[in-house]
């Protein structure tokens, strides 16, 4: 029994190593195309600016945000290949 169970549990392992592989490109693949994604421009900003002067303040917030999503996009996703890979060798082991 013990051998069976270390059996599943490797390939568990091995199994959750390849979609952890697979998740991260995907997850950091969606968050490029998402932060060049629905930027404003400044001409339909309004307000009375200059036409083609940006926000300095918005550009670096701009970066913090795309990092902040990349981050969460990325723990998101590996922590449910993880659940789920787990929840996978439970239901094999019992």
């Amino acid at each position: 029994m013990e051998a069976r169970n270390q059996q599943i549990q490797q390939e568990t392992q091995y199994a959750i190593e390849a979609q952890l592989t697979d998740t991260r490109a995907r997850a950091a693949d969606y968050a490029r195309r998402l932060s060049g994604a629905g930027a404003a421009t400044d001409s339909d900003s309004g307000g009375g600016r200059v036409p083609g002067a940006g926000d300095p303040a918005a550009g670096t917030n701009r970066a913090r945000a795309q990092a902040v999503l990349a981050d969460d996009l990325a723990i998101c996703s590996e922590n449910t290949v993880k659940a789920a890979g787990w929840l996978e060798w439970w239901q094999r082991a019992k």
